[in-house]
């Protein structure tokens, strides 16, 4: 490891994290953040494979200490995908940890879950998200989907000028979200008011 086993001539570059979204959609762009750390300033080359094939290679230059890449990643067809980034320097004297292999699934409809007191939401929501995202509404409806493993179906959730507390079963649907957001990454959008700016409930808040 750089930080803590090399000799002061020794030489070494790693691979120590790779951030990239693990869902996108299809011809969105998409990138994965290489974190490289580095023990001295090096020229480098950094190779994005895909499904075993070479797909991008990228000249970089390291300075010592930790360095990000940004790699794009390709999102012309919908499926899941393995990909395996690469890196190699003069001098490195050992190829550990050069190497990081992750996957991502490339999906093309988003699924958009919209809860709203107006029909006019509905409108904007489908002229926002456009052909490609299918919004399922709830509208003036308060039986929404309230447990996490109905809400992992929807990409991303809209809450739009409604009392959230009169949903159904509110406090689990919060919770719920709660879960899905930081856990499952999915995204949480709200607009307007959602009557909970003056509330001490602990769910709320």
């Amino acid at each position: 490891y750089v930080d803590n086993n090399l000799a002061e001539d020794q030489k070494e570059i790693q691979i120590s994290d790779v951030d990239f979204p693990a869902t996108t959609y299809m011809n969105h762009d998409a990138t994965a953040d290489v974190l490289v750390q580095s023990s001295y300033d090096t020229n480098a080359i950094a190779v994005l494979y895909a499904e075993g094939v070479r797909f991008s290679t990228q000249a970089v230059k390291l300075q010592k200490g930790y360095n990000v890449l940004n790699i794009e990643l390709p999102t012309g067809a919908t499926g899941r995908y393995d990909y395996r980034v690469a890196i190699t320097a003069d001098g490195d004297y050992s190829t550990s940890n050069n190497t990081y292999d992750f996957s991502q699934s490339v999906v093309a409809d988003l699924k958009v879950l919209l809860v709203s007191n107006s029909d006019e939401d509905l409108t904007r929501a489908r002229e926002i998200y456009g052909s490609k995202a299918e919004i399922t509404a709830f509208i003036r409806d308060p039986d929404v989907p309230c447990t996490v493993e109905e809400l992992c179906l929807y990409d991303e959730i809209v809450i739009s000028n409604c009392d959230v507390r009169e949903l159904h079963n509110y406090t689990a649907f919060i919770d719920s979200v709660e879960k899905v957001v930081s856990r499952f990454g999915k995204s949480l959008v709200t607009v307007g008011d959602l009557k909970i700016q003056n509330k001490t409930d602990e769910i709320l808040t």
